[in-house]
């Protein structure tokens, strides 16, 4: 199973219906079946390195049985501390030993600069 995600997360709600704060909403669930034995890659694009996303992605490193590839299309105008923040996701244990990650620039600048993701960084605020 694969699934590719276009657009970044919002929070359109306040979390008031949940007993704690809204970031810890993965934490705190239960691994999907379909996260542990089916779910084999991830793209989204759009990504912005926000804690709801973070925390998903974080989710899906320490419970994705046999997920092999995660692949993350920052938006272009993303902040350097939200990208550094993501790389460090790389260092958490995961659960599939096939697991790999993709951290790709923005659209813009992978049109413009031939897509390398060390250049987009240094050009981030």
């Amino acid at each position: 199973m694969d699934y590719i995600y276009n657009g970044g997360v919002t929070d359109q709600n306040d979390n008031a219906c949940l007993p704690y704060p809204g970031v810890l909403f993965w934490e705190k669930r239960e691994p999907c079946r379909c996260v542990i034995y089916q779910l084999k890659s991830l793209c989204i694009r759009g990504y912005t390195g926000g804690e709801f996303e973070y925390e998903f992605v974080k989710y899906l490193i320490l419970n994705g049985g046999v997920i092999e590839n995660i692949t993350l299309w920052f938006l272009d105008d993303c902040s350097w501390n939200k990208v550094v923040a993501t790389n460090c996701l790389l260092s958490y244990p995961k659960l599939s030993s096939k697991l790999s990650f993709d951290l790709k620039p923005g659209a813009i600048f992978a049109r413009k600069y031939s897509g390398s993701f060390n250049k987009w960084v240094t050009t981030l605020r």
